[in-house]
């Protein structure tokens, strides 16, 4: 029933057994998603006429996870949407949760945030009342991994430390749970127990089976070395994630790594590597990946033109990348583009424009005062355009002394 490679043969001759075929097709979601995608794609009319509407509630769902994890959002959120619609479903409670969950990624990705988080509330309670203690912990882990992705550290880790109390005997999900609370911490300026979390991440999910999931921390672990300047541990980092990606044809991630990757090198003055990196992310992400995913690789692109004194392209690409997304459904970027904005009117001597980025950007920062030190550097910049250098002085003494602390 199974051919080279971890396709399943459903032209082989003789009955099809449902339930050695949809075990298969569950490890193939994590292992190989695009062979998942094909089979269940070749299995499913099968399926709807010989198994159970758990067994076609459970193949639909297994599709959309496979879906996501090759970054066809659209097509896996379709197929959850068909499988909520099967006749006779509504009495399948306990598959429909996971279903629920399985939707959550997507309609993250397509930027549906308030739908993401109540399906996986409704599903938490679900599970919770079916006494399912460890997909109650998936789906307390996906919340909290929507809440940090979208600029709500805060009010991720409550939900990451109720995934923990659920899933204490599940390694992989542990380490998926770490690598999302050091996404966490990271953005609270916590990087030394962002670090460990990370790292703790990386080491368990170092396995064949979840390429995907060790690729992510091992990225977050480059991150996190190319905000404390250590270049080299970024660039090991980057390559250790590149070959995850790679073994799972996950190109909208890979396309997402090359941005990462190519500011990193242009902030260490290597421009043209890190031209050639941006093109390569906008290209991969345009095809394959979010807008989200999409428009970040462009602000870090247009970063790096104004680094190069290349202003009038930095500010096209600004303006692609600010009609992709809502900002106030994503602060971080937000205050990623308020910083860019600020930069492009200081360079262009359109002092007012940079004040008033530079207030909003401030206002943003409460607590975070890794992003205050970064504010406060603009502030400066300003001061000095504006040649009032006495007061750039005292702005930067007082970014010293928060940074010191």
């Amino acid at each position: 029933m199974t051919k080279a490679g971890g396709h399943v043969d459903l032209q082989a001759g003789g009955a099809v057994d449902l339930s050695i075929l949809l075990a298969k097709l569950e490890e193939l979601t994590v292992m190989d998603p695009p062979a998942a995608v094909s089979t269940a794609l070749e299995a499913l009319s099968v399926i709807d006429d010989v198994g159970t509407i758990s067994e076609q509630l459970r193949a639909r769902r297994l599709l959309a996870m496979a879906y996501a994890n090759t970054s066809q959002f659209e097509a896996a959120l379709a197929i959850c949407e068909e499988a909520e619609n099967l006749p006779g479903c509504e009495t399948e409670t306990l598959e429909l949760a996971r279903v629920k969950l399985a939707a959550m990624q997507p309609l993250a990705n397509l930027e549906r945030v308030a739908e993401a988080i109540s399906l996986g509330h409704q599903a938490l309670r679900s599970l919770q009342d079916y006494g399912q203690a460890s997909l109650a912990g998936r789906a307390a882990l996906n919340i909290g991994a929507i809440y940090a992705m979208t600029g709500h550290p805060g009010e991720a880790l409550p939900m990451f430390d109720q995934a923990l109390s659920l899933l204490r005997e599940d390694s992989v999900l542990l380490g998926q749970i770490e690598s999302n609370r050091g996404t966490a911490l990271a953005a609270m300026d916590r990087f030394a127990d962002a670090e460990r979390a990370f790292a703790r991440a990386a080491h368990l999910l170092n396995t064949d089976e979840m390429n995907w999931a060790a690729a992510i921390a091992e990225e977050s672990l480059a991150d996190l070395s190319a905000r404390q300047g250590a270049i080299n541990p970024a660039l090991r980092h980057f390559e250790a994630a590149r070959k995850h990606f790679e073994r799972d044809a996950a190109f909208g991630d890979l396309g997402r790594l090359d941005a990462e990757e190519a500011a990193v090198l242009a902030s260490h003055g290597l421009t043209d590597e890190a031209r050639r990196a941006f093109l390569s992310s906008i290209e991969l992400l345009r095809e394959h990946g979010t807008a989200f995913d999409l428009a970040l690789s462009e602000v870090a692109y247009a970063e790096a033109l104004v680094d190069a004194g290349e202003l009038d392209a930095a500010s096209l690409m600004l303006f692609a990348a600010l009609r992709r997304i809502d900002l106030e459904t994503q602060p971080q970027f937000q205050q990623q583009t308020l910083a860019l904005s600020a930069r492009l009117a200081l360079a262009t001597g359109d002092h007012d424009a940079a004040e008033r980025a530079i207030e909003h950007g401030i206002g943003m920062t409460a607590n975070r005062p890794v992003q205050q030190v970064r504010w406060s550097i603009l502030e400066s910049d300003l001061a000095v355009a504006q040649g009032e250098l006495e007061l750039a002085r005292q702005i930067l003494e007082s970014a010293c002394s928060v940074a010191e602390q």
